[in-house]
């Protein structure tokens, strides 16, 4: 009977991680995002999908404030989550740049940048930390799998963007060569399988004009923090990055 309450709490735990965050949309509604506004009070970024959970044809999309008026989509990939506040927005103080953070897998968080100005957007690329830096370390042979990717952003002034990177590698065996120690932490599962972490900090050079100057990388510690990104979404050492709330809960998100 031991073991049956175990394997029960499991499942039950494994299907309260795995949920998703999705938002049934009103024809007309584009909510706003956990951290959308802009400070200037100008601009948010705000959801809108259609279908019953919201991902037929759903987009982000600039908005005009006080308004809300709907200006244009923004350009990112596979969302998971469709709700409004598992979506996480944080503008640079001045308002001109905007960072969106959203899980594309169940454990996978992605970065976008824009710049905002007069009412149009431009998307920034803002490449991964442990392609930067880790690329000329991967094993060429070694097949691995991105098991879990999140990140921790602010910003330091208008035109500095401090970021701090957390991936965790699913492989046989570590997937880079020596070199890059400082950065890792390496579990072996089994015999058969190992995680390699990676984590770093840096901080983005933002202009106008320019590419993103990448500037002051360094390692970081082991992370055991609980980060709350939104009310709807976080991480924490035990359970990974999830969304804490399911379609229901999405209904209190601002319009």
């Amino acid at each position: 009977m031991k073991h049956l309450w175990i394997l029960l709490v499991a499942l039950v735990w494994a299907e309260q991680v795995a949920a998703t965050d999705n938002h049934s949309y009103q024809a007309g509604e584009y909510a706003i995002i956990s951290g959308g506004e802009s400070p200037n009070g100008r601009w948010s970024i705000s959801a809108h999908g259609n279908g019953l959970d919201g991902s037929d044809e759903f987009h982000l999309y600039l908005m005009s404030e006080p308004t809300h008026e709907r200006l244009i989509p923004l350009s990112t990939g596979t969302h998971l989550d469709t709700g409004p506040l598992s979506i996480v927005g944080v503008w640079a103080p001045d308002s001109s740049c905007v960072t969106v953070l959203y899980r594309s897998d169940r454990h996978i968080m992605d970065l976008r940048l824009f710049r905002v100005a007069d009412g149009k957007v431009q998307s920034v690329d803002i490449p991964s930390l442990v392609s930067v830096i880790g690329h000329q370390y991967f094993k060429s042979v070694m097949p691995y799998e991105l098991f879990s990717r999140y990140y921790r952003v602010s910003w330091q002034n208008p035109n500095h963007l401090a970021v701090e990177e957390f991936d965790t590698f699913d492989a046989t065996e570590p997937i880079f060569r020596s070199g890059l120690e400082t950065y890792l932490k390496v579990d072996r599962l089994s015999a058969e399988r190992t995680f390699t972490n990676f984590s770093a900090s840096a901080v983005y050079d933002i202009t106008e004009k320019d590419k993103p100057r990448l500037s002051e990388m360094k390692p970081l510690p082991d992370q055991e923090r609980t980060i709350i990104y939104s009310p709807h979404l976080r991480f924490d050492p035990q359970a990974g990055l999830h969304n804490t709330e399911t379609t229901s809960s999405s209904q209190a998100a601002p319009k």
